[in-house]
């Protein structure tokens, strides 16, 4: 099908998310090796960026750090909605709509199948068999290829998708960033469409906690740990950390459940394509979305 638009969305969200169950020490540190070979050419010469842990630094330094990288990261998720469409102008008009009302991302997809026609096919076998002619004059032998006759049913399969941005329960006047119609024929050997069928499905996610963080005036990440709170133990143990690992916990599951329930879904579809010629068959091309195996990680500026 023609998901071209469709794979950016994704691919987007993959590359910007981070997860702290998946976090892999050592994956992390070979990525900032690799980061550090690629962009040594452009530092200045007395500049040397180091992990943090390779640097002496006060206890104080620890809530930097926290603050940098948490910043880093909504960062990365802004500039991942922004590309989708929700852009700084769009935003600040939709949270002065809004009020005090909570917004909420949200992705829609369903699919419909359209019978098109029945197609006789003529599909040759390996086997042959000579048929011999008698004239009055001479006699002639022919090799014919045996054949068999398949019935192909064709489908027409109608792909819709949107993202869209609501606040409070006003999902029927939400505002939609991006959404594109595509559609792909799939041919059957049997008359049956229920499964290249997508009843509608949605998937949402809570944007509060993300936006209280950034200044819509300037597009700022003002993420901050508050030291003078009661609750506030170490860098790691306090309740703004908390609350943004909820969140990225919550971008990750959104986008898994996509990834999972839409791609999967897709799959089985593209399955269905059987035309009875070889010829006629084609690849999924859904693997430029799965060959993401390795997402980039937040980019820090180390102590």
């Amino acid at each position: 099908m023609k998901l071209a638009t469709l794979l950016l969305f994704v691919s987007i969200f993959i590359y910007c998310q981070p997860s702290a169950a998946d976090f892999n020490h050592l994956s992390f540190q070979r990525k900032v090796n690799d980061a550090l070979a690629a962009v040594e050419r452009t530092l200045e010469l007395e500049r040397s960026p180091r992990l943090a842990e390779e640097v002496d630094h006060t206890y104080g330094a620890k809530y930097e750090l926290v603050d940098l990288t948490t910043n880093a990261a909504i960062i990365a998720f802004m500039t991942c909605l922004e590309k989708l469409g929700l852009n700084g102008l769009i935003l600040g008009s939709i949270v002065e709509g809004a009020g005090d009302k909570p917004l909420t991302l949200r992705f829609d997809v369903s699919t419909t199948p359209t019978f098109m026609k029945e197609v006789k096919v003529k599909v040759p076998m390996d086997r042959s068999y000579e048929q011999t002619e008698e004239t009055a004059t001479s006699m002639a032998t022919k090799v014919l290829k045996a054949v068999r006759h398949v019935t192909e049913f064709h489908y027409d399969v109608e792909l819709e998708w949107s993202l869209s941005i609501y606040s409070g329960t006003s999902v029927d006047e939400r505002t939609v960033l991006m959404s594109n119609k595509s559609s792909s024929v799939i041919v059957k050997q049997a008359k049956e469409s229920s499964r290249l069928r997508i009843s509608p499905r949605s998937y949402e996610l809570p944007l509060t906690w993300l936006l209280k963080q950034v200044n819509l005036d300037d597009m700022a990440s003002q993420f901050k740990v508050d030291t003078s709170r009661e609750s506030t133990k170490t860098p790691r143990r306090n309740d703004d950390v908390d609350e943004a690992i909820v969140f990225s916990g919550r971008l990750s599951s959104w986008i898994g459940q996509i990834h999972t329930g839409l791609y999967g879904s897709l799959a089985q579809i593209e399955g269905q394509h059987d035309p009875a010629l070889e010829k006629d068959r084609r690849g999924s091309n859904m693997s430029d979305v799965r060959s993401l195996e390795d997402p980039v990680f937040n980019p820090i500026l180390p102590l």
